[in-house]
């Protein structure tokens, strides 16, 4: 790969994007040009042409780059590059965190991995801290700035806290897994995070949900759209219904079940 061709890709697309954008998406920027580079004949193509800007291969890479960067601000950052999914939630965190209390009740939960966590331990740990007080707590993030926050926070969070930096999509969760007792007893959660990293990352979900290793799953999606504030609860239900049925079939869970509430729409999947 040529460094020097990498250098002018890179700052092509800061042209295009922005400073701030080049800044606060780097690693999306930097895996996209790389993936790009690897391939052969896209590589030879970009060597030839003097002027990139008018590269087709250039202006479907930028497209993909503003198509990535825009799922990833919507979803996870306002603005002001707080933690929206946390934030997007608002009067309704109460409601959800009761709904996971009664959850944990229901089928004695005594371990939880959070995968894309965020901020929420943080929430949870003080409204469930004392309901359960031995809880494990894998928080699973990738933004360094919250895992560290997360690793402070540890050290005063009154359930057992273990925050791990790492990509949701990656093949750590294996190892992760691994070192988590009472299978039985496990309740996984992804919040408002598969349906993104589907669409963004293009993973197989089955095999992404075949790594997961706890007895529960629970997933959800929003009912309205952050950015628009449009209705997506068909289209979400629709995402959650197709893929529980395919894991059903192909012997993945053994049952789910989808529950709909004010805000969000959950599956609850049994393995």
């Amino acid at each position: 790969m040529s460094e020097e061709l990498k250098q002018k890709l890179a700052e092509l697309v800061k042209k295009k994007i922005g400073q701030n954008s080049y800044e606060r998406f780097s690693d999306i920027i930097s895996e996209e040009i790389n993936k790009a580079l690897l391939n052969k004949k896209i590589a030879e193509s970009l060597e030839r042409k003097g002027k990139l800007d008018d590269a087709s291969e250039v202006k479907k890479l930028i497209k993909k780059i503003k198509k990535r960067i825009y799922y990833s601000s919507r979803v996870f950052y306002s603005a002001e590059g707080e933690h929206v999914s946390i934030l997007e939630r608002g009067k309704n965190l109460t409601a959800i965190l009761e709904f996971l209390k009664k959850l944990m009740i229901e089928k004695n939960i005594n371990t939880i991995v959070d995968i894309g966590s965020g901020t929420f331990p943080i929430y949870f740990d003080a409204f469930l801290s004392e309901a359960s007080p031995k809880l494990r707590y894998y928080a699973i993030e990738k933004n360094k700035k919250i895992y560290e926050s997360l690793l402070i926070y540890s050290k005063k969070s009154k359930m057992l806290l273990t925050p791990i930096l790492a990509d949701a999509d990656t093949d750590s969760l294996e190892e992760i897994y691994k070192n988590i007792n009472n299978y039985d007893k496990s309740l996984t959660l992804l919040l408002r995070i598969l349906h993104t990293l589907y669409r963004t990352k293009r993973l197989n979900l089955v095999e992404f949900v075949e790594k997961i290793g706890s007895k529960y799953l629970l997933i959800s999606e929003p009912k309205f759209s952050l950015v628009k504030k449009n209705d997506i609860s068909k289209k979400e239900k629709a995402f959650l219904l197709r893929l529980s049925n395919k894991l059903k079939a192909n012997g993945t869970i053994s049952d789910f079940e989808i529950l709909d509430t004010e805000e969000e729409i959950f599956v609850l999947m049994t393995k």
